[in-house]
């Protein structure tokens, strides 16, 4: 019945992934007040967000929900999406978007909930493999369905993985309360206001600085520079965490959290200087060809730019994590789910008014947004030290009690670092990028080839041909490895998943334009003629690679950190999500040698860490006694 209901639910889900990006083109060129020409891009960047966003608290949502319930919920919230398409409005469409992220969340939490609830550690590889072959074998059926199947599933638990595992359940009205006291508390009124000075910030790095790259007419010709802006936040976030953390680690207690935010309030303050200097007065909002302030804009300001926003977010985010496991120590999960929801209103909020903030009102809204949001941080940092401070003995034994039994995010920070999950941080990554081009990337090129305009059924061939593969995964290749010495298994699948994606890769390669992954064209391909045959073939061979690297997760998943199934899945998904986040916001400067590299480079890396992994795990399980 899982396997049933989720091919009724990846029917509609998939099937608008291959068309939404032509769809919402057409209707941009017939009406470009009424939506972007890249909102298909654009609405999935927003829905990968949404996506890992919510895998962070999504998991603790089975204290309340059954399996089965949350995955009827996520089908719900699925339906909301397909019903713009009715009537295609962008509000609606990227509202829908961030609820179809909070769906696909809930969903993945809710799968491996069920799996672990109806598979002992014997048959949850073969029962996962029932429900892959499943959803992709026939591709047959409607959201709705789904809805349906997902309300009648049993709940009985047999000797299963999760019923082995002790678990505390918490009433539904105890969490609420709970929620309300953490609300309404003192510290959490005051990081209020901390919390959405950040969801500013990530807004504006994010989303709106990267925007003005496009808008401003002087850096158009610069194909790149969004990549190098790309970079200059990612050496930020990565020099932060090898050189910033440790110096920080070796100061005293009392000081740290107050560095930290010294930092913070440094480079953002530097990184808002030059972006009100060097950007346009109208950049934010049109394309324009205006002059900025005092300096012209450049690569070499972006990255600057990058680099000082990018440590203002690492800065941010370390301070973020230590204040919320001290300001209700109590009550820490709820801590971190009202963060998260402060963040997400203020970025909607200023996501919704961006298209009136000029690059002044936005300078202002930053600095000022900063003023209050660190001032009141430290206040509560000042806090919750002199609580520390007069804690007594007695109640120092209470709390010490209480606090063996980790909460859900203590239990996602371990799983985090956990050396196999830091393996297959890579591998994931990879998982996100290949997801993105075959759901998203190819089937737009199929419309932005001029050879192929005529041709109105070629993706439905293309989606087919995927689907084929699928099936053929199922009913043939499974069957084949299962025979296979268990210890070989993962690696024979991982071997096919290789040839396959290096097959369709360079078949991509020898027969796309090179910019048909950007806009439409009518120039050549490098060798190949781009016909319905080749795009059958490579739905078909990028389609066996989807179904291999999925058949590979779900195993991996319950056995990488066995003990926190539910937290791997969380963490993979969150992997998954933000390399597609990356790469849809990348994806209208890359081009098709661009694509092929990215693809190739991911594999080589993904799959060898993947294996490393498969190692390890096998090794730890001949030692169990």
């Amino acid at each position: 019945l899982l396997g049933i209901g989720t091919l009724f639910l990846y029917l509609g889900y998939f099937t608008q992934c291959f068309i939404s990006e032509s769809v919402i083109h057409s209707v941009h060129s017939k009406d470009p007040e009424r939506i972007s020409g890249f909102a298909g891009y654009y609405g999935q960047a927003f829905h990968y967000s949404a996506f890992a966003i919510s895998s962070l608290f999504s998991a603790g949502l089975q204290h309340y929900f059954s399996s089965k319930w949350i995955l009827f919920i996520s089908t719900v919230l699925f339906a909301v999406y397909h019903l713009g398409f009715f009537h295609i409005n962008s509000y609606y469409f990227y509202f829908s978007q961030v609820m179809m992220g909070f769906a696909y969340s809930l969903y993945n939490n809710g799968e491996g909930a069920y799996i672990a609830e109806h598979s002992s550690r014997r048959t949850v590889e073969s029962n996962s493999g029932i429900e892959t072959a499943a959803i992709y074998g026939m591709f047959f059926g409607v959201t709705l369905l789904a809805m349906l199947t997902f309300a009648f599933l049993p709940t009985k638990q047999y000797d299963s993985i999760a019923s082995n595992s002790p678990r505390i359940i918490p009433s539904f009205k105890t969490q609420i309360k709970e929620l309300a006291k953490t609300f309404v508390h003192p510290n959490m009124l005051l990081l209020f206001f901390t919390f959405l000075y950040m969801g500013i910030l990530v807004s504006f790095f994010l989303g709106i600085y990267p925007t003005t790259l496009s808008f401003t007419a002087s850096l158009v010709q610069d194909t790149y520079i969004v990549a190098f802006y790309s970079g200059a936040v990612g050496l930020a976030e990565l020099s932060g965490g090898v050189f910033v953390r440790p110096m920080i680690k070796k100061l005293n207690k009392k000081r740290k959290l107050l560095v930290v935010m010294l930092v913070h309030v440094v480079v953002v303050i530097s990184g808002t200087i030059l972006f009100l200097l060097s950007v346009p007065e109208r950049s934010t909002i049109e394309p324009n060809d205006g002059s900025s302030l005092l300096l012209k804009p450049n690569r070499y300001i972006a990255c600057a730019i990058g680099y000082l926003i990018g440590m203002g977010d690492f800065t941010l985010t370390m301070a973020r994590v230590i204040i919320c496991q001290v300001a209700v120590p109590q009550n820490r999960n709820e801590v971190f789910s009202l963060t998260r929801i402060y963040q997400c209103i203020s970025s909607c909020v200023v996501l919704f008014l961006s298209t009136y903030m000029t690059v002044t009102c936005w300078s202002t809204v930053l600095l000022t947004g900063m003023v209050i949001g660190v001032t009141t941080f430290l206040i509560v940092a000042r806090n919750t030290s002199s609580e520390t401070n007069k804690v007594s003995p007695v109640k120092n034994f209470f709390i010490s009690k209480l606090n063996r039994k980790e909460t859900s995010k203590e239990e996602l920070a371990k799983t985090f670092v956990h050396p196999n999950m830091l393996l297959l941080f890579f591998t994931f990554l990879y998982m996100g990028i290949l997801v993105s081009f075959f759901l998203g990337i190819y089937p737009t090129t199929l419309s932005f080839t001029a050879s192929l305009v005529q041709d109105t059924y070629i993706v439905a061939f293309y989606s087919g041909a995927v689907g084929l593969a699928e099936l053929s995964g199922g009913v043939f290749v499974r069957p084949m490895i299962k025979k296979l010495n268990k210890k070989r298994k993962l690696l024979v699948v991982m071997l096919v998943h290789v040839v396959v994606v290096i097959s369709g890769t360079i078949l991509f390669l020898l027969s796309v334009p090179e910019r048909s992954t950007i806009e439409p064209n009518d120039g050549i391909s490098l060798l190949l003629k781009p016909n319905r045959y080749i795009a059958c073939a490579i739905g078909y061979l990028i389609g066996m690679g989807d179904f291999t690297l999925t058949m590979a997760r779900v195993i991996i998943c319950q056995v990488a950190v066995p003990q926190n199934r539910n937290e791997v899945f969380s963490l993979t998904r969150i992997y998954q999500c933000i390399s597609s986040c990356v790469v849809l916001f990348l994806s209208t400067y890359m081009t098709v040698t661009c694509w092929s590299t990215v693809l190739l480079t991911g594999m080589v890396i993904g799959v060898t860490t993947f294996l490393i992994v498969a190692r390890n795990t096998s090794s730890e399980t001949n030692k169990v006694s």
